[in-house]
């Protein structure tokens, strides 16, 4: 980071100050951690699908800008709730800290997926690999839970 470190303390007191905690997660892995990802966005994508059924119902046959706009805030009151918010944290394992949600979602896939050999530098799909491949997402996880 090229911030001096008084910009970092004062954004680190900011942090504390306002109980804010930072979660680090491994790369990749949004899909299975981010609470934002796996709950908050498909209840917006649900909620906007409403709208959009609504407005049209109403006669109107183009949802533009303007009628975004009208229906947004209803949209947002209705996603962003308390309840929304911790089920999707308890549904990516965070809090209450439960890896075993993601570790099962990783052993589904690891199962679904096609075997090959580590020394391959082909792909499934053919499509060639560098040999210097980094380890896989769900090894890593994998191994990061049985350390506990």
């Amino acid at each position: 980071m090229d911030s001096p470190p008084t910009a970092l303390s004062s954004f680190s007191a900011s942090l504390i100050h306002n109980k804010i905690v930072i979660f680090c997660l491994p790369a990749h892995s949004s899909h299975l951690l981010q609470p934002l990802d796996v709950v908050v966005i498909q209840a917006y994508n649900h909620y906007h699908a409403e709208a959009v059924e609504a407005v049209t119902r109403r006669g109107c046959g183009n949802f533009d800008k303007a009628e975004f706009l009208d229906t947004i805030d209803s949209i947002r009151q209705q996603t962003f709730k308390s309840s929304t918010i911790y089920s999707a944290f308890q549904a990516t394992g965070l809090i209450p800290y439960n890896p075993d949600i993601v570790v099962s979602k990783l052993r589904e896939v690891d199962t679904s997926a096609p075997q090959q050999s580590p020394l391959s530098t082909e792909s499934p799909t053919g499509i060639p690999m560098t040999t210097a491949s980094p380890k896989s997402m769900s090894d890593e996880l994998l191994h990061l839970t049985t350390l506990q």
